[in-house]
C-alpha cells in the first residue's frame, strides 16, 4: 500500500480474516463485519485532516475485501513514516488488527 501526497486514495484490504477464539480457526470476512481504517504518524498518533476511524465498505461477493477512501485532506508528508492500521470487529471473539506500512510519494 502507498499514498501520493495531495491525492484521493482507495485503500483496500484484501483476504481479511478474524481468529474465531471458540474454535482457532481463521474466518474469511464478510459485510457483516465492522472493519474500519486509521493513520497514524511514526509515534501512532493519528494524522490530521480526518476524523478517526474511518468505515470501510465490504465488497460483494469477494472473501475478505473491503475498500476506504483516504481524502486528500490528510495531511501526509513525503519521506515521513506513516501506518495504516485496519481493525475488524466479526462478533464475539472475532478481533484483528493489521499495522501497514505507508509510505507516501510525489506523483509526478
Amino acid at each position: 500500500m502507498l499514498a501520493y501526497e495531495n491525492n484521493d486514495h482507495a485503500v483496500r484490504l484484501t483476504g481479511a480474516s478474524a481468529l474465531n477464539l471458540a474454535t482457532g480457526l481463521a474466518s474469511a470476512l464478510t459485510g457483516t463485519a465492522l472493519v474500519q481504517f486509521r493513520v497514524q504518524d511514526a509515534d501512532y498518533v493519528d494524522v490530521v485532516g480526518e476524523t478517526w476511524p474511518q468505515t470501510m465498505m465490504y465488497i460483494a461477493g469477494s472473501l475478505g475485501d473491503f475498500i476506504g477512501v483516504l481524502r486528500n485532506e490528510v495531511v501526509l508528508q513525503v519521506g515521513a513514516t506513516y501506518h495504516f492500521i485496519a481493525t475488524v470487529d466479526a462478533g464475539p471473539d472475532q478481533y484483528a488488527e493489521w499495522d501497514i506500512p505507508l509510505p507516501v510519494l510525489t506523483r509526478h
